[in-house]
């Protein structure tokens, strides 16, 4: 007997990871909300109950590793901005970016939190 696949990566990338998600009694509308990200950025998903899951928008290009924290009514979405990339390597130049929301689904623009500052920093 197969395992339930939770959500499917969007079309033509080879995967969805590092979810990140709100409970009902932490969404302004009363449904689950989870974030993730493939190999084309964020992607916001919706469900009523927790199980069936669906793709509810394209939130921000080369981004990753999303974190959704709430503070009094605002959102924030903090992730990974990927600035510089070498496909096929681990070298990469990424700084951690927040956006703000009051409802999940109109954003702020990114504002910076955290940037590289030693020449170490940024690559894997």
């Amino acid at each position: 007997m197969g395992e339930k696949v939770v959500i499917e990566p969007p079309f033509l990338s080879p995967i969805i990871a590092d979810p990140t998600f709100l409970p009902p009694k932490d969404s302004p509308d009363g449904k689950f909300h989870l974030f993730a990200h493939s190999i084309w950025g964020l992607h916001h998903y919706i469900s009523d109950d927790g199980v069936n899951w669906k793709n509810f928008k394209f939130v921000k290009a080369f981004s990753i590793r999303p974190y959704i924290f709430k503070e009094k009514n605002t959102y924030y979405l903090f992730y990974e901005k990927l600035k510089f990339i070498i496909p096929g390597t681990t070298i990469y130049f990424s700084e951690i970016q927040v956006i703000s929301s009051s409802d999940l689904i109109s954003w702020s623009k990114p504002k910076t939190v955290l940037m590289p500052t030693l020449p170490w920093q940024g690559y894997i």
